[in-house]
């Protein structure tokens, strides 16, 4: 199956102009508000091999005593379902290999309990997993990230008034292991990545000092980087060098949104076209177009960056963005509730070795059903997509014809031709349009 991947679900009625959101102005082009209207979004998150089921969590407000919640769609954000009420989300993942496996950290909050949740069916039950951790009224639960290659390894960062730690479990969350604890992670895990490339390097921003610290060991050893910023989310991109992370503004830390090209070593902090006093809440790197969501008192805005310069997408004068998600073509946002805006003329293109087209990468790799493979037809041309397995047999076409120029994904299922589930191994993608042609390597585990 081969389809655009800025293709509109037909629920979308698309309106230009102002759209108001209860008592919070949100203004776009092409806005659209889905759902959960007064949710205080901190967290989107999707199923990466069903990505119309989409799962959203909020906050709890003690000025109005009103608790957040954990919410899924199953179509695209159309309709909403609570799944669990009376919490406080921080954070929302999802097993990049299972999307029935979901995690949801529960932060501080006088009106409920910290800790964190499993969901192994989809969201329809949830349990409590704080087995190792320590958890008080001084320290919860903040950030999470699952290891994108044996996704059973799962990291959490804790926080609060006196510090926190840094825990890995290596069995699903059963149990917590604190590491790192002689190191600046001691001050408070505010942000994890892990680097799909190498998944032995971590890098975490720290809550009480402001350290960015790195791991090349799963998190045993940790190394101060010298970089030094409120980190608040860190994104790689589409290889293994390029990162972007968002932080807070204060007086004394570095302001907004960094970018490295080399792996961490060195930081650039590409701030033209953004509030000086801008505090990023997230960002997302897709192709070579940066994203973030940040706010400065009460006004937030998403930009974009396709060049040198941020663009504005959209602001709001009187609610709190603080988490984004972009599927498809479609860019989803927490604020007042969930809303949604298309993307139909953002050019996402991956550094091109060829004229005819431009190469991605498949996600998730390694995978365990399913994968899918992004890439750009640069013009229109005729080309093919075949999966080999590792003795150089063609196991499944995928896609033979003509192409008009836009951005595309295949999807396989680890079928053959004739619809039988292929083993575990190495496989390999080819992609021919015009006269280039390109492999990429998968691997697939049952």
């Amino acid at each position: 199956m081969i389809t655009l991947s800025h293709s509109t679900f037909q629920f979308l009625v698309l309106i230009t102009g102002l759209y108001i959101c209860g008592a919070s102005q949100l203004r776009a082009q092409g806005l659209v508000y889905l759902g959960l209207h007064g949710e205080t979004i901190s967290s989107l998150a999707a199923d990466s091999l069903n990505p119309t089921t989409i799962f959203a969590g909020s906050t709890s407000d003690f000025s109005t005593g009103k608790t957040g919640g954990i919410f899924r769609s199953t179509d695209s954000g159309a309709s909403w379902d609570t799944l669990v009420g009376g919490v406080t989300v921080v954070d929302l993942d999802v097993n990049p290999l299972n999307g029935q496996v979901i995690y949801a950290t529960l932060g501080l909050n006088v009106l409920t309990t910290p800790g964190i949740l499993k969901s192994t069916d989809g969201g329809d039950s949830w349990t409590s997993i704080n087995s190792g951790l320590v958890i008080s009224a001084d320290e919860g639960p903040m950030c999470l990230a699952i290891d994108p290659v044996s996704p059973e390894t799962v990291y959490v960062g804790t926080g609060g008034s006196f510090g926190g730690r840094f825990y890995r479990s290596t069995n699903g969350g059963n149990s917590w292991n604190s590491l790192g604890d002689t190191t600046r992670v001691r001050n408070g895990v505010s942000s994890i990545a892990v680097s799909p490339f190498n998944h032995s390097i971590l890098f975490v921003g720290t809550a009480g000092s402001g350290d960015l610290m790195k791991s090349t060991d799963f998190g045993v050893t940790w190394q101060e980087t010298g970089f030094k910023a409120f980190v608040v989310d860190i994104v790689y991109g589409a290889d293994s060098l390029t990162i972007l992370l968002g932080s807070y503004w204060t007086s004394t830390a570095p302001v907004g949104v960094f970018s490295s090209t080399n792996g961490g070593n060195a930081w650039q902090n590409p701030m033209q076209g953004l509030p000086d006093t801008l505090n990023v809440k997230s960002v997302l790197l897709r192709g070579s177009v940066a994203y973030l969501a940040g706010n400065d008192g009460d006004s937030s805005w998403i930009f974009q960056k396709t060049s040198d310069t941020w663009e504005q997408l959209v602001v709001s004068d009187s609610c709190q963005i603080s988490s984004i998600l972009i599927l498809n073509n479609l860019l989803y946002s927490g604020c007042g509730g969930v809303a949604v805006l298309d993307l139909p003329s953002t050019v996402i293109r991956i550094p091109s070795r060829s004229s005819t087209y431009s190469m991605g990468r498949n996600f998730p790799n390694p995978f365990n059903s399913e994968t899918r493979i992004y890439f750009e037809v640069l013009k229109p041309t005729s080309g093919t997509l075949l999966i080999y397995d590792n003795i150089g047999q063609v196991v499944r076409h995928l896609f033979s014809g003509f192409s008009n120029a836009g951005d595309y994904q295949a999807v396989w299922d680890s079928r053959d031709d004739n619809g039988n589930l292929v083993s575990s191994g190495v496989y390999y993608c080819t992609i021919s349009f015009g006269t280039r042609v390109e492999t990429i390597r998968m691997i697939l585990t049952r």
